[in-house]
């Protein structure tokens, strides 16, 4: 018969006593221990394994898709923002000090990728760290910071895109069907506000779903070519993280190239705010195409014909930001497509075309949401929601490193923070009161839209991942299993742990004449 003392040893569920003197697993609140269940170590690298997406992202590509996703939107649209709102001249300082912040970042996921290198991303990192509640809240999260960063993009594309034939084709587009026709009043009290005569912005709208029909085609094209708006200018370096599935060599290679591609746009943006800031007067740059306003104002001064230039920056912003917008919607994509693996979400999204080798479902819900944002939604308002996503990613990467120095300390880790044992462990804290602290001086309309966004979330992981979810189907059939075998059992042992269970939760039954000690 088993013991009670022995099945806690095996680190199962709470066990009750049947009538028949043996104890089988607790059926009652299963729901709420459900929320801390964790994925393993073992189970994550297994399903990486069988993953059907194809690994052929090198070094070099995956550095590239961090500076994709980086570069477009901080230079080209939300670095007039933050200077003509917020910072003014101190623009320039602000991206430095925004840097700094994502490098704590960019340390921790770097760590965190190559202990698990999977398409979630901080998903995924908090699912094996603080269970699947937590990993629910940081994946629709992420689905909030990729889904309204991408809309940011394709706002800013259509500005550039408006400038650009007006200086090649002389021809001028009305604002009727080339800008959103909601605006965002500050107030007090904050409105949005739908303007008169504004119907559409068809630019943004179709360079999103061009960008979602290339991604649905193949992910590799790209490859080729106020702290608001600064922190969320830097959200690029994590996309890195959720094509660590396409990876040639992710332990090696996304340390490197989430870096790596910090570390070569922080440079960029510094050098574009001090000539940006120093060719124009900061209060003229809240536009969606800042950097053409600063050469028009060179050439007005000068006196000087700088058409051929405003004509270079408009296609190079066209460019820089529709590879952000590639690299955003292939980020989100692939977050949907982890949390339906693992049964959060409905199995569609988790469908990868036989030939492609591309969750193309989810590509394209992620496009055609994107593009109705980008269509009707300010770019002020849509920055706002991108940068308090991001840092609430931040928080719980930080977090999931120290819980994983804690709890596998002995785990392989191909990166590891610098700073030996206990002085590394001051980044991941440090970032950790950073990110918590900006999120606390955001705007109060802010934070209520990210409750609100939380609250929808919440009631769909109740409603559907409660009760779809892989993990918890898997535990109960192994729970089930047990139950069984202890029935039939009649010489006192445990039922054997599963497989893939953490070894620093396996506990092995305690016979006479040996001693139970940790792994």
């Amino acid at each position: 018969m088993i013991t009670e003392d022995q099945s806690n040893l095996h680190g199962q569920y709470p066990l009750t006593e049947n009538n028949s003197g043996q104890y089988e697993p607790q059926r009652r609140h299963s729901w709420f221990r459900q929320l801390g269940t964790r994925k393993t170590m073992e189970s994550i690298e297994r399903d990486a394994d069988e993953a059907p997406l194809h690994r052929a992202l090198s070094t070099f590509q995956l550095i590239f898709v961090g500076i994709g996703a980086i570069i477009g939107t901080g230079i080209f649209v939300l670095s007039g923002q933050a200077a003509a709102r917020n910072a003014g001249p101190a623009v320039t300082i602000s991206f430095i000090i925004a840097a700094l912040a994502a490098a704590l970042a960019a340390l921790s996921y770097s760590e965190m990728a190559s202990m698990i290198p999977v398409s979630g991303s901080a998903y995924t990192y908090a699912y094996a760290t603080m269970g699947e509640f937590m990993a629910w809240i940081i994946g629709w999260d992420l689905i909030l910071e990729y889904m309204v960063g991408s809309a940011t993009v394709a706002v800013g594309w259509s500005g550039y895109f408006s400038k650009f034939f007006a200086l090649v084709a002389n021809a001028h587009f009305g604002e009727s069907w080339t800008t959103p026709p909601l605006v965002w009043e500050e107030g007090p009290p904050a409105t949005l506000t739908y303007v008169q005569g504004r119907y559409f912005n068809v630019p943004g709208f179709m360079v999103v779903m061009i960008v979602t029909l290339i991604l649905t085609m193949g992910p590799y094209l790209y490859c080729q070519w106020s702290y608001e708006h600064t922190v969320s200018s830097y959200i690029g370096f994590d996309a890195v993280t959720t094509v660590a599935l396409e990876a040639r060599n992710p332990k090696r290679d996304l340390p490197i190239g989430i870096l790596g591609s910090l570390l070569i746009s922080t440079a960029l943006y510094i050098a574009t705010c001090t000539i940006m800031t120093g060719a124009v007067k900061y209060t003229e740059l809240m536009v969606s195409t800042p950097v053409t306003v600063a050469v028009d104002a060179v050439q007005q001064r000068t006196g000087k014909d700088f058409r051929w230039l405003n004509v270079l920056v408009a296609i190079g912003a066209l460019c820089g930001l529709t590879s952000v917008l590639l690299v955003g919607i292939l980020a989100m994509s692939r977050v949907l497509y982890s949390m339906a693996q693992d049964g959060l979400l409905p199995s569609g999204f988790a469908i990868v075309h036989p030939r492609l080798k591309t969750p193309y479902v989810s590509t394209l819900t992620v496009g055609i949401i994107t593009a109705v944002l980008a269509a009707v939604l300010p770019v002020d308002l849509l920055g706002n929601m991108t940068s308090i996503g991001t840092l609430l990613a931040f928080f719980v990467v930080h977090g999931a490193v120290i819980i994983m120095r804690i709890k596998r300390p002995h785990a392989e880790r191909r990166f590891k923070i610098p700073g030996g044992k206990y002085v590394s462990l001051i980044f991941p804290a440090l970032g950790m009161i950073i990110s918590i602290t900006l999120i606390a001086v955001a705007e109060v309309t802010t934070i209520w839209r990210l409750f609100v966004w939380m609250a929808i979330g919440w009631i769909f992981y109740f409603l559907y991942g409660l009760r779809h979810s892989k993990l918890a189907r898997d535990r109960t059939g192994h729970q089930n299993a047990c139950t069984n075998e202890n029935r039939a059992s009649s010489n006192g042992e445990t039922c054997k742990p599963k497989e893939d269970q953490e070894p620093d939760e396996e506990r092995k039954p305690v016979r006479d004449g040996e001693s139970h000690s940790m792994p």
